[in-house]
């Protein structure tokens, strides 16, 4: 039979862990944020195509954008690029619509 070898360095000790709670905490919050921004989003497509929202309106422009913020948040945390970019400019376009809806 062959050894198997456990390498204990690999595993981290408590007193590598400085912070480790409010790490997690922020990356939780950070991953709600994401989620958030996908589920407005998602729930912003949905009305507008059963017919519930107005193109035009603040609720799906607000949607759109709070959403975008929110994917824009994870990706760069995640040093998703492509995504962000693409929220960037969503939100940018949720902007001037909010904007030409309020002037």
């Amino acid at each position: 039979m062959g050894q198997v070898e456990v390498n204990m360095e690999t595993t981290p000790q408590s007193s590598d862990r400085s912070g480790s709670s409010e790490e997690a905490g922020c990356s939780f919050m950070l991953e709600a944020v994401g989620w958030y921004g996908t589920g407005a989003i998602v729930l912003a497509y949905l009305l507008l195509s059963l017919g519930l929202l107005d193109s035009n309106g603040l609720p799906y422009q607000a949607l759109n954008l709070s959403g975008a913020l929110g994917i824009i948040l994870i990706s760069f945390k995640k040093k998703a690029y492509q995504p962000a970019v693409l929220n960037v400019v969503w939100a940018v376009i949720a902007l001037l619509a909010i904007g030409k809806a309020v002037l």
